[in-house]
Order: C-alpha cells, then structure tokens, then sequence
C-alpha cells in the first residue's frame, strides 16, 4: 500500500473568505440604502422649501389674496366690489369692500386652521352662482376644499341645511 500525501483545504479558511465577502455585500447595499433613503428626505425638503417660497411669491405672509368683481346689490355705483382673503395666524378672515367704499367694510370670518403650518396655508376666493339666483356667491378655498357664502340681502353668509341640500341636488345633477 502505497501512502500519498495531497494537501487538503481547510475548510474553516472557505467558510471565513465567503463570510468576509458577504459582509462587505451587506455593507455595501446597506450603504446604498442609507444613501437613497437621505437623498429621498433631502428632496421632500427641498420641494417642500420651494412650494412655501412659491406661496411666499403668489401670496406674501401673512397669506393674502385678492379679487375684484362686481357682484350686484351695489346701490347706484359703478365700482366693483373687492374682496381681500388673508390667513392670520390659521384664522381665515375676508373682507369685502362694497363699491370699493372702506365705510361700508363686511368682515366674513372663515374657519381656524388646524395643523402644522397651517398659517402658512394659502386662501383664494372665486365668484359663481352656485344656486341659481343670479347673483354671484362666494367660494371661498383653502386646500382644495371648497366654502361657499350665499349672497343674500346685500352680504354673503353660510347657507341654512336646506339651502346647502339644495345646492348639493344641483351639483349632482
């Protein structure tokens, strides 16, 4: 019998070199991970910091917007009423200058924002006729929702449950 000697590969050796290169994957797409992840925070920031500088742009701070129109009711003038939406402190408030005349200013007290922010939420208001009377009602919108004050007598105010069902068969139909 016959003795060969063939040097055999620990292996422990194996073992350690695959372990060693999957540790380095591992870290390697982790890094990656971690990488995506703040690239991802630091876009969110960046579109968030620049939608407030458009807000800032369109709408100055406090936020504020105006409308001028002529919404009937007016006695004898040719001056179109203006309208002024401001967002102070997350309360809405509008003021409507009748005929452009400041003696006969009407508050119109809007919701309190709720939320983070939310004084920096812009308003904007909108003339339509939402029930059908010929006059012109105020929409009044604040993140995509929708306020709507009935012109009546000479101001505008909410709508009563009737009238707000009213309105609702209208928009459906």
């Amino acid at each position: 019998m016959a003795v060969t000697s063939k040097k055999i590969r620990s292996a422990q050796r194996l073992r350690v070199g695959s372990s060693l290169r999957s540790i380095h994957t591992l870290l390697y797409v982790t890094a990656i991970g971690l990488a995506l992840i703040a690239c991802t925070l630091a876009g969110m920031r960046l579109l968030n910091w620049a939608q407030i500088t458009l807000d800032d742009i369109l709408y100055g701070r406090p936020r504020t917007f105006h409308l001028t129109d002529y919404v009937g009711g007016q006695t004898g003038s040719d001056t179109p009423t203006h309208f002024t939406a401001m967002n102070i402190d997350r309360q809405v408030v509008v003021f409507e200058l009748p005929g452009g005349d400041p003696k006969h200013i009407q508050v119109i007290e809007g919701p309190y924002l709720v939320g983070a922010h939310e004084d920096l939420t812009p308003v904007t208001l909108s003339l339509h006729d939402v029930d059908g009377d010929s006059l012109k009602d105020l929409l009044v919108e604040i993140r995509q929702e929708q306020i709507v004050y009935l012109h009546r007598d000479g101001a505008f105010r909410l709508p009563t449950p009737e009238e707000h069902a009213s309105i609702q068969l209208e928009r459906d139909q």
